[in-house]
C-alpha cells in the first residue's frame, strides 16, 4: 500500500517486514523491550466508552430486557389474552424483546471475543492463523463452529458456544408462551331447565269428569313409540348446571310371568268349535285368547287396570300404583293358526322421584351426568299446597336417605285428580285392544303394533315411564333451575422451563464479559475488534512476535483519519 497526503508511511508485507511509522512516535528499543512492557498501554477508565463502558451497558441492557421479558410472562400467567391491551400483540412484543436482547448480547460477546484475541497472543507463542480464527469466531455461528473445532478450548469457547446458541433464544422465548383454550363460567339466569315437585293442573272438583291431561297423553304414546322429543331447556351457547335437583315422576316395572299364567289359565273347548281361555297374571289383570282351527288366533292383547286410589287409615303410599298392564303375545302358523312362542308379561307403573346432576348443555344438546332414583317416604293424604280441591287433595312425600328423611327434603305431591285422570286413560281403548291373527276384523288393535312381536317391553314401558317423568318436570308445576353460561376463552399459559436455555445464554453472555475484563491485563492492549490495530502491527518472522510501536487506540484512529492509502 502507498501512502498520499500524510506523514505515515505503511510498507507492504514482506518475508522480513519493515515498517516507518513515520506517523508513530520513534523509539529505539528492540523487540525484546517492547515486548516486555517497556511500551505501556494508555489504561482507559473501564466504565469510558474507550473502555468496557459500552459493552457493561449491553450486558446489563440485555439484563433488563430478559427481565422485561420475564415480567410480561409473570404478568398474562393464566390470564385471558384480551387482557393484553398494547397495540402489537404479545408474541410479536416477545420477539421483538428477545430480537434485541440477542442483539445486546452478542454486542458484549463479540467483543469480548475480540479482545481474547489479543489476551490469547499476548500469553504465548500462538500460530498466526489463531488470529484468524478469533475474528470469524467474533463475527457469527459459522466462525464460532470452526472455531470449536481449530482451536483449544479457552475463555473465548464460551463466546463461541453462546454466539451459537443465541441463535435459539428467541424460538425458546416463544415456547415459553402457550395459548390454551379455556372454559369461562359466569352466572347466567337465561341458563334454565325444568323440575317440579308436584303434578298438579290445580283443577277443583267440577273439572274430575274431564279428560286426562293432553300433555301427558301426549308424553304417555310418545315413549311408548320411541319418538324422542327436543330436550326443553333454554342456553345461548354452552351451559352448565352444577348441583343435584329432585323432580316428581314415574317409573316401570315389569316381570315375565309366562309360566304362571299358562299353568293356571281356564280354556273352554267345544267340539270341534273355536276355543277360549281366560288368565289371570300375578299382578291381578285379566287377558282371554280365542283359538279357531283354520279361522285364526289371538296373538297380541294388552289389558289395564287403574291404581286404587282410595284413602286408607294408616297406609302407606310409598312406589304409589298408577296403573297394572299386561300383555300377552304369540306367534300363530298361516295354516291352522296353532300358537307358539307365547308371552306374557306383566307391568307396574309407580309414582318415584328421581335425582338429576350436573346437567349440562352445548347448542342443541342436553344432558344429565347422573339420573339416579331416590327413596320416598311413605307419604301422607292431605291438602294441596295452594288450597284445596273440594273432595279431591293430593298424596304427599318426602325425599329419604339411608332410611331416613332428608334434610331440607322437598316435599313432592300429586293431586287425586290427576291420578284418577291418569287411570282413566290407561282404562281406555287406547291401551286395552288386541290382534287376532286369521280370517275376521280387528277393530281395536291399539297398541299392537308397537307392542307386539319381540319388542323388548321393559324398555318401551320404561321409555313411557321417562316420556312422562319429563312432561312433569317441564309441566304446570316446573321450576326453573337457573346455571351458568360457559364461554371459551383463550388464556395465556406460562411454560417456565422453556425460559431456562434463554437464562443460561444470558448467564453465559454475562460471565464471559465479567472474567474478559477481569482477565485483560495492563500490557495488553485494549483493541477488542479494531481493523485498525491489526494494519498497526508488523510481524516479526525473526522472532515470532506481533509488534507494535503504538499502543494507544486513540492515537492508532487520529493516524488513520489522517492517512490516505491505496491497495497496491
Amino acid at each position: 500500500m502507498t501512502g498520499g497526503h500524510s506523514s505515515l508511511k505503511t510498507p507492504a508485507y514482506h518475508p522480513t517486514p519493515q515498517i516507518d511509522d513515520a506517523g508513530y512516535e520513534s523509539s529505539d528499543s528492540n523487540p525484546q523491550r517492547e515486548n516486555s512492557g517497556h511500551i505501556e498501554n494508555q489504561r482507559c477508565k473501564t466504565l469510558s466508552a474507550e473502555g468496557w463502558g459500552l459493552e457493561i451497558l449491553s450486558s446489563f441492557g440485555s439484563l433488563i430486557l430478559l427481565g422485561g421479558i420475564i415480567f410480561i410472562f409473570c404478568y398474562m400467567k393464566d390470564r385471558p389474552l384480551s387482557d393484553w391491551q398494547f397495540p402489537i400483540s404479545l408474541n410479536a412484543i416477545i420477539s421483538i424483546l428477545t430480537t434485541a436482547c440477542s442483539a445486546a448480547i452478542m454486542h458484549s460477546v463479540s467483543t469480548s471475543i475480540s479482545q481474547l484475541k489479543w489476551l490469547h497472543f499476548a500469553t504465548s507463542h500462538r500460530k498466526l492463523f489463531s488470529l484468524e480464527s478469533f475474528d470469524e469466531a467474533s463475527r457469527g455461528p459459522y466462525g464460532s463452529i470452526k472455531f470449536l473445532f481449530a482451536m483449544r478450548w479457552n475463555l473465548a469457547t464460551i463466546g463461541a458456544l453462546v454466539t451459537i446458541f443465541r441463535l435459539g433464544l428467541a424460538p425458546l422465548a416463544q415456547q415459553v408462551v402457550s395459548l390454551e383454550a379455556r372454559d369461562v363460567v359466569t352466572p347466567d339466569d337465561g341458563a334454565t331447565f325444568g323440575y317440579a315437585y308436584a303434578y298438579d293442573r290445580n283443577k277443583s272438583l267440577i273439572h274430575a269428569a274431564l279428560p286426562p291431561d293432553p300433555g301427558m297423553q301426549s308424553a304417555i304414546l310418545r315413549g311408548l313409540y320411541n319418538f324422542s322429543s327436543q330436550p326443553e331447556f333454554t342456553c345461548g351457547g354452552s351451559c352448565r348446571w352444577n348441583g343435584s335437583y329432585i323432580s316428581l315422576g314415574f317409573k316401570s316395572v315389569c316381570t315375565n310371568v309366562t309360566a304362571y299364567t299358562l299353568k293356571h289359565q281356564r280354556c273352554d273347548r267345544y267340539v270341534p268349535g273355536p276355543r277360549s281361555c281366560n288368565l289371570t297374571t300375578p299382578a291381578g289383570v285379566n287377558l282371554s285368547t280365542w283359538y279357531g282351527p283354520t279361522e285364526g288366533h289371538t296373538t297380541f292383547q294388552i289389558n289395564t287396570t287403574a291404581g286404587d286410589y282410595n284413602v286408607k287409615p294408616n297406609a302407606s303410599y310409598r312406589d304409589m300404583e298408577v296403573a297394572k298392564m299386561a300383555v300377552y303375545r304369540a306367534t300363530a302358523d298361516l295354516l291352522y293358526f296353532n300358537s307358539s312362542g307365547v308371552n306374557i308379561t306383566d307391568c307396574t307403573l309407580h309414582l318415584a322421584a328421581y335425582e338429576y346432576s350436573n346437567a349440562q348443555a352445548n347448542g342443541s344438546s342436553f344432558s344429565f351426568e347422573r339420573i339416579r332414583q331416590v327413596d320416598l317416604s311413605d307419604g301422607d293424604h292431605g291438602e294441596c299446597v295452594g288450597g284445596g280441591r273440594g273432595l279431591m287433595d293430593c298424596w304427599m312425600w318426602q325425599v329419604m336417605s339411608n332410611g331416613s328423611i332428608l334434610e331440607n327434603s322437598p316435599t313432592l305431591s300429586v293431586s287425586e285428580l290427576e291420578m284418577k285422570a291418569l287411570g282413566h286413560f290407561f282404562l281406555s281403548t287406547t291401551f286395552k285392544s288386541q290382534w287376532i291373527e286369521g280370517y275376521g276384523d280387528n277393530p281395536n288393535p291399539g297398541l299392537s303394533t308397537v307392542l307386539g312381536g319381540d319388542v323388548d317391553l321393559s324398555r318401551a314401558f320404561q321409555e313411557m315411564a321417562m316420556s312422562m317423568t319429563d312432561y312433569v318436570r317441564n309441566g304446570p308445576n316446573r321450576m326453573w333451575a337457573t346455571g351458568d353460561r360457559v364461554q371459551s376463552e383463550i388464556f395465556v399459559s406460562i411454560r417456565w422451563h422453556w425460559l431456562i436455555g434463554p437464562i443460561a445464554i444470558e448467564l453465559a453472555g454475562l460471565i464471559l464479559t465479567i472474567l474478559t475484563i477481569v482477565s485483560n491485563r495492563r500490557n495488553v492492549p485494549l483493541w477488542k475488534s479494531s481493523a485498525l490495530a491489526v494494519l498497526a502491527c508488523q510481524h516479526d518472522a525473526e522472532n515470532n512476535l506481533i509488534q507494535s510501536k503504538v499502543r494507544d487506540m486513540e492515537e492508532i484512529i487520529k493516524v488513520a483519519e489522517n492517512s490516505n492509502v491505496r491497495l497496491e
